[in-house]
């Protein structure tokens, strides 16, 4: 039987997307095997939906969690044509990345009926231009969702050339906005530490 076109679009673009799975991160997902990215789009979204009351008190506003748990769905769709890419790079060729990265949603979600992907690329335009609150939201849970993946795992970050005194210098200036983020930064520094998962 032969789809409706809006079906064939959806379902082609299903199959296009279930390749995140395949793009495997620098962490790990167990001790075993790395994780992929669309395991770590899950758990950015599971946090942001779980946190999002606590967040709304300790920044007086409501928040959009809809938005928040869709962004956090969509927001590394780009690495099935970029992969993945570490933070830990010279500024250059983060730039580089960003212009591939742009390039590959705009291919993407071209691929959608109109409006759900001018909605999609409008949230991935959101989420990388770190302005709103829950873009904000959605990036810090990135981070930390990650490195809360290299605690459980006890992968930590001894394999690459950073410090703690660098980690609290990129992840500082990220969580600022929230003191609900610092404290649970702070929880789990203290974690890294007393496990010796990072050079001091």
């Amino acid at each position: 039987m032969k789809l409706p076109t809006n079906l064939a679009v959806l379902l082609e673009f299903f199959k296009t997307t279930g390749k995140l799975k395949s793009v495997l991160r620098h962490n790990k997902a167990t001790k075993k095997r790395r994780e992929n990215s669309a395991e770590h789009s899950w758990s950015v979204a599971l946090f942001a939906w779980a946190i999002a009351d606590e967040l709304e008190k300790d920044l007086g506003t409501k928040l959009n969690q809809e938005k928040m748990i869709k962004m956090a769905l969509i927001h590394d769709l780009v690495e099935i044509h970029v992969g993945d890419n570490p933070i830990w790079k010279p500024k250059n060729r983060l730039e580089k990345q960003q212009e591939q990265e742009k390039k590959a949603a705009q291919k993407l979600f071209a691929q959608l009926p109109k409006k759900l992907g001018q909605e999609m690329y409008s949230f991935w335009l959101e989420f990388e231009a770190d302005k709103t609150p829950e873009a904000k939201i959605v990036k810090s849970l990135d981070w930390l969702s990650a490195m809360i993946q290299k605690i459980t795992t006890l992968q930590g970050w001894l394999d690459l050339d950073v410090d703690i005194k660098q980690y609290d210098e990129k992840i500082n200036t990220r969580i600022k906005f929230s003191k609900t983020f610092n404290k649970i930064y702070q929880n789990l520094r203290k974690e890294v530490l007393d496990k010796g998962l990072m050079k001091k």
